[in-house]
């Protein structure tokens, strides 16, 4: 299923067309049409990654009816972001966002880049291992508050090894809409943590720029 239909976002990424990088939704379950429309949104309308949320269907990530979209993702080129998380759902298994699903998507399809979206929390010493085993498996900062990050709230695993072995891991976007905080209030977040201006350009913009393949000049400011 899609939260949000792909017109609406194309609609919005038209209108601003420098601002917004849209990623696809799909619904895994309509199999060879769902496909096609994927290869419709990135090859004809210019989308640029897929996104999808187990825990909406009650699948965990490495049910069989995902392959064929795993497999599409990588024949286009594009990046998977993929729910891997709790969920404030009353109908569905937290388990479903545990990254022990990544690890295993990521064995059968080593050329898939994965996005863990909202990094594993709260197993998050398990999502920075499995960033570091697979390399093309990262983690997506948002929809949380940045300013707990250093405040003994389950993400010691990010604040150690985001800033050395998996530096180059992580993608920060604020998911504000999801937290009802103003972005500007979140970035000032990511600012005041106790990481070198190196980590945070990674984390903010460098990373993120790389796997899209999107060209930014040394000058370009981060903000």
């Amino acid at each position: 299923m899609t939260f949000v239909h792909n017109e609406s976002v194309a609609a919005l990424t038209d209108r601003h067309p420098n601002r917004f990088i849209p990623f696809a939704g799909a619904d895994i379950m309509q199999g060879s049409s769902a496909l096609a429309a994927l290869e419709h949104w990135v090859v004809e309308r210019g989308f640029r990654g897929l996104s999808l949320r187990p825990f909406m269907i009650g699948r965990p990530d490495t049910d069989r009816a995902y392959s064929p979209f795993y497999a599409k993702c990588v024949e286009l080129g594009i990046p998977l972001s993929i729910h891997t998380s709790a969920n404030w759902t009353r109908t569905r298994a937290s388990d479903l966002g545990h990254p022990r699903h990544i690890d295993e998507v990521a064995c059968h399809f080593p050329e898939l880049t994965i996005l863990m979206s909202h990094a594993g929390y709260p197993w998050v010493l398990e999502a920075c291992l499995v960033a570091w085993k697979h390399p093309n498996v990262y983690l997506e900062l948002g929809a949380h508050r940045p300013k707990y990050f250093a405040a003994g709230a389950g993400w010691e695993a990010l604040m150690l090894f985001g800033q050395t072995t998996i530096r180059d891991k992580v993608v920060y976007g604020t998911g504000a809409f999801l937290i009802n905080r103003p972005y500007v209030q979140l970035c000032d977040e990511m600012r005041a943590l106790p990481i070198t201006s190196d980590v945070l350009e990674a984390w903010l913009w460098r990373n993120a720029a790389r796997i899209l393949n999107l060209t930014v000049g040394h000058d370009a400011d981060p903000t």
